[in-house]
């Protein structure tokens, strides 16, 4: 029958998927013991069946990508309209979280735009994208990097959009394949350390409460807000992007969706709480968490291995020298900049800057699944705090070296670099300044509380 064809089977397909893997890793402890999120694992079932692979599963990698765009901001959106928890407040490490995040993304951008350069040196003129891609594909995980990169086709950056998806990726497997020989080593030379009785870092689970009589379900509810701020979104996108008649900025305007998505968000959770309609969070990361599985799985599964073997010494090469230096980093700075339990920030400030929130998280709790750290609390405050310095790197310091191309490369490139080496000196400076970041001169390595 013709209700058979189409997206929603393809996205039918993902979701089985994700479920089979969701059992398997409630019936087998071990797997879940390695600290693979089931979403990661599913998604690369999904792309070993798929087109790419064996052939199994005949979807189109063009409904993923689309289910990856959108996911991105429909996972803003929820978060943005999750209400803060009363009395929460924000410590030095949480406020040395919010500068981590976007320093490391910075960092990134950086090596990035470092290996364009070198291979510009060489005689072989590299597109600047490849070089952002990194940060966005790191540090913001597949939905801003599929975004963006597809905005940048249009700036001639040939399959930019599978580019950022496949660097994505690969920023998930760091997360994995390196994760846990740093859980190992960690726990090897005594750095590793969680309280023996639960800490008050993170607010107990909370319940959905049940609908009231002639009141929609709670979820339909926020749902269906979420589906109505979103549509809001694409009616102010469609109505910027009429004003703009230009290709390349109508294409980075629909490529930020995203960014607008969350503002509006949040004006729509202050003007709902005005009215004296309150949100459920409890709804609300559920629906964000739910959005976060589907995109991770669909993100894996939409990755085209023809275009990542065509590009493979370029991606790989920015992939391992960004993956390392972020490792290494994460490990030098976690003394330095938090007091409480450093090793375990250190895990999470890692997962956080080789895919996104859930992925920090996730490794987080393979080194501790109960939470008990403080980290837990510091990565969900200062996740939300670093959208703010977040914002010029994404307007302003990644679309620099493209926006101009060929015509301004590579004169772009390098002011680009400096641009970034400067921001990264403020992030620094500010760090250092409000953030208790401290120590950078000393040589040690090590992570010891007794330090």
């Amino acid at each position: 029958m013709q209700f058979w064809h189409g997206p929603l089977v393809d996205l039918l397909m993902v979701l089985a998927v994700l479920a089979v893997l969701g059992l398997v890793w409630k019936r087998v402890p071990r797997l879940a013991a390695l600290g693979v999120p089931a979403s990661m694992a599913a998604g690369l079932l999904v792309l070993g069946l798929g087109p790419s692979g064996a052939g199994v599963l005949p979807y189109e990698v063009s409904t993923l990508e689309a289910v990856v765009y959108h996911g991105l901001a429909l996972v803003f959106v929820s978060f943005g309209l999750v209400p803060p928890v009363p009395g929460q407040r924000v410590g030095a490490d949480a406020r040395a979280m919010m500068l981590a995040i976007p320093s490391l993304a910075v960092l990134q951008g950086i090596i990035g735009m470092a290996v364009v350069l070198g291979f510009t040196l060489l005689g072989d003129p590299l597109h600047p994208g490849f070089g952002q891609a990194l940060p966005l594909a790191f540090s913001q995980g597949p939905g801003q990097a599929l975004s963006l990169g597809r905005t940048w086709e249009s700036a001639g950056m040939a399959h930019g959009g599978q580019i950022g998806l496949s660097m994505a990726a690969i920023g998930y497997l760091w997360c994995v394949l390196a994760g846990a020989p740093l859980l190992w080593l960690g726990r090897r030379l005594g750095w590793a350390r969680v309280d023996p009785a639960p800490a008050s870092v993170t607010p107990p689970t909370e319940a959905i409460r049940a609908p009231s009589a002639g009141e929609l379900d709670p979820l339909t509810w926020h749902v269906a807000l979420v589906a109505l701020i979103y549509t809001s979104v694409f009616l102010l996108l469609t109505g910027l992007s009429s004003v703009v008649t230009e290709e390349r900025p109508q294409a980075m305007i629909w490529g930020f969706h995203f960014l607008f998505g969350v503002f509006v968000a949040i004006g729509a959770r202050r003007l709902l709480g005005l009215a004296g309609i309150t949100l459920d969070r409890a709804v609300l990361v559920r629906i964000g968490g739910l959005t976060v599985d589907i995109v991770t799985c669909a993100a894996f599964g939409a990755v085209q291995l023809t275009v990542l073997a065509t590009h493979a010494l370029h991606i790989l090469l920015i992939c391992v020298l960004g993956g390392s230096l972020t490792l290494l980093a994460c490990v030098w700075l976690a003394r330095r900049a938090f007091r409480e339990d450093p090793f375990a920030h250190a895990v999470a400030l890692f997962g956080m800057s080789t895919g996104t929130l859930p992925t920090g998280l996730a490794l987080l709790r393979a080194h501790d699944p109960e939470l008990r750290s403080p980290a837990a609390r510091n990565v969900v405050l200062g996740a939300t705090g670093a959208i703010v310095p977040g914002i010029p790197l994404l307007l302003v310091i990644v679309p620099m070296p493209i926006v101009g191309w060929p015509e301004s490369f590579p004169g772009a490139v390098w002011q680009t670099l400096g641009v970034q080496l400067a921001y990264l000196g403020l992030l620094v400076g500010l760090w250092w300044r409000f953030g208790g970041l401290r120590g950078l001169a000393r040589p040690s390595l090590w992570l010891r509380d007794d330090a």
